[in-house]
């Protein structure tokens, strides 16, 4: 019989397949023989006839038990993590390496973990609040600390602003950048419509509304190149603001956690809010201008 991962019952020192063993030949456990001679018959003799021996299963230790704790921010996480679910930090605290670099190459150094608290806010609050994005943005709030900079790149503020605004909640600046956007985009609408033979108001005058949508065309790549520098700042200041207020206005710790995950994170209905925003507008602004073909408009 196989001795591996088995410990005498007597002795209880691990069997390897040099030492003398016996095993019952009612229960099947296992002795060294010289600890089964000493005994002079089977520990479990009461219980033979309704017992089969198993071998006990392996002890997990505290470790194993409870996870691991981050080298950074000292939160808990499973043991098989590579970065921290909270901060982002290396859990194996190995340093960043490229493997073979190329002659005269210098590899990106690793990211900055993330210690202490930003804007006298813990880790942790930031990480509830933010949600799965954050270690991204802390991971920059720390570099603007640093630089003592309010610049950041958030990709999707330069292809639309509201977008961005909307999916973070931050409903004051969704609202305003909806508004910029509308009214930028009208002189473009008026060029769509009168393409597609929509009947304008004779006080329509196309070549001011030409020139406004020059204007605006480029108004809109300055004010996407603005939220593209600084949208993170402001969401970085909006975000500290509820932390704080929730903070304050909380009754027990349990319940502040409760509130900064239900009102942080990102919300997808207000991104398909935006949408029906946009094709309201769209609508009522062709059914005002009048009847479109609108095959030819697209």
């Amino acid at each position: 019989m196989d001795v591996s991962k088995k410990e005498c019952v007597v002795c209880h020192k691990p069997l390897t397949e040099h030492d003398d063993v016996v095993f019952c030949p009612e229960c099947g456990a296992p002795y060294h023989r010289e600890c089964y001679e000493k005994e002079g018959h089977c520990v479990f003799e009461e219980k033979h006839g309704s017992f089969s021996y198993e071998s006990p299963k392996p002890k997990q230790t505290q470790q194993q038990t409870q996870g691991a704790r981050c080298p950074n921010c000292g939160a808990q996480n499973p043991l098989n993590n590579i970065f921290c679910q909270h901060c982002g930090c290396s859990m194996r605290g190995k340093p960043y390496t490229v493997p073979n670099p190329a002659p005269g190459f210098a590899p990106p150094p690793p990211p900055m973990p993330v210690q202490g608290e930003i804007d006298g806010i813990s880790v942790q609050d930031w990480t509830d609040f933010i949600g799965d994005a954050a270690p991204s943005y802390l991971y920059q709030f720390q570099r603007m600390d640093q630089k003592r900079s309010k610049m950041g790149l958030c990709w999707i503020s330069l292809l639309f602003p509201p977008a961005y605004f909307f999916y973070r909640k931050m409903w004051g600046w969704a609202a305003l950048t909806m508004v910029l956007s509308l009214v930028t985009s009208i002189p473009t609408l008026i060029q769509m419509v009168t393409t597609a033979g929509a009947v304008l108001p004779a006080w329509i005058d196309m070549q001011v509304v030409n020139t406004l949508g020059e204007v605006c065309f480029y108004l809109n790549w300055v004010m996407s190149v603005l939220f593209l520098v600084f949208s993170t700042y402001l969401y970085r200041r909006f975000a500290a603001g509820r932390i704080k207020k929730i903070r304050q206005t909380a009754s027990e710790p349990g319940a502040a956690r409760a509130a900064l995950l239900r009102r942080g994170g990102t919300s997808v209905i207000g991104v398909v809010v935006m949408v029906a925003i946009l094709f309201l507008f769209s609508s009522i602004f062709v059914a005002w201008a009048g009847p479109v073909n609108m095959l030819s408009t697209f």
